[in-house]
């Protein structure tokens, strides 16, 4: 009898338990029919309610996680020594600059980042640029070296990682100025075809990928700023949402429409068709440059919007066309 009675006294046990579950009871206490549940708490900083987040935020993100950097901070190679007339050279470059950054406005025919054979570059000139800072400051982004224009510069390592990290969620905003060869299919647009790079003998070469092909995704948008009806010179302008080896070039040329002076897409044969551009002063050199850059407030703490004024080939170019812009 006792034993029929523990088990019959445990089966009670697990009964009770099993509709504590079922009808929702718990050891907390339950608002009232009357009473609204607490609401979910919200966050100052994102106006919105709190929840599980898509991404941490950037001052609490671990030094390098999520960074695609070619190198690390501080740049660990050996600066270039310059002189007195190199090192005003290079601190007359730079448009923006605070605690955390530096904005430099680069000049054609010279690499934003150093090469395996050790030729000049911006990032080896940075010397003039450190102050009495312990470290050396470092290039985020690159150009290509007949690009000019908005190169960005951190100046210490948690400013390097936030905007590493900005770039590889394409939440940095960046705006291109090109001269193209000839009038766009529509004053306004989106090419959106992937891209293969090939690397042969040191030098590198895009293309378009074919099908069957594993390209990079990318996507340009671009908008006609104005054209020249005589030559088809046209002044587009490039917003890239993401930041592939020779995109834009490639992207143009492959509307049929390179950008002037771009010798590895395209971009000379217009001197050989009119000689005439060249008489008139027009330059045979690249006509792409970086115009804008802005860096969101949550990135470094506030708002960086700067536009880095056109260089002298290409302000000459659009004087020459009347299509004159600062």
């Amino acid at each position: 009898m006792r034993a029929l009675y523990y088990k019959i006294a445990a089966a009670l046990v697990v009964l009770i338990a099993v509709a504590a579950i079922a009808f929702g009871f718990s050891d907390k206490p339950q608002p009232s029919a009357n009473e609204a549940a607490p609401a979910p708490v919200a966050n100052a900083a994102q106006g919105a309610v709190a929840q599980k987040p898509t991404k941490k935020p950037y001052k609490e993100r671990k030094k390098g996680e999520k960074s695609d950097s070619w190198h690390k901070f501080p740049w660990p190679n050996p600066l270039a020594k310059l002189d007195e007339n190199q090192t005003a050279q290079l601190r007359s470059w730079v448009i923006y600059q605070d605690d955390d950054v530096f904005i430099i406005n680069k000049p054609a025919d010279i690499a934003a980042d150093v090469d395996k054979e050790g030729n000049p570059s911006i990032q080896s000139r940075m010397g003039p640029l450190q102050y009495n800072n312990k470290d050396v400051p470092t290039l985020v982004n690159r150009l290509d070296m007949p690009t000019t224009g908005a190169l960005l510069v951190a100046r210490n390592p948690q400013a390097f990682d936030n905007l590493q990290i900005a770039f590889a969620d394409r939440e940095m905003h960046k705006t291109y100025w090109a001269v193209t060869t000839c009038k766009l299919p529509a004053a306004s647009g989106t090419i959106d075809k992937a891209l293969f790079a090939y690397r042969k003998h040191g030098i590198t070469k895009v293309y378009i990928a074919k099908e069957g092909i594993d390209g990079q995704p990318s996507v340009t948008h671009y908008s006609v700023l104005g054209s020249d009806l005589k030559t088809g010179l046209t002044l587009v302008e490039l917003k890239p949402t993401t930041g592939r080896t020779h995109q834009l070039r490639v992207h143009m040329q492959s509307i049929g429409c390179s950008i002037l002076g771009d010798a590895k897409y395209g971009g000379t044969k217009i001197f050989k068709e009119m000689p005439e551009l060249a008489s008139r002063g027009i330059e045979n050199k690249l006509h792409l440059h970086a115009k804008n850059l802005v860096i969101p407030a949550m990135v470094l703490g506030k708002e960086i919007d700067v536009t880095a004024p056109l260089p002298p080939h290409m302000q000459k170019t659009l004087e020459l066309i009347g299509l004159e812009k600062k």
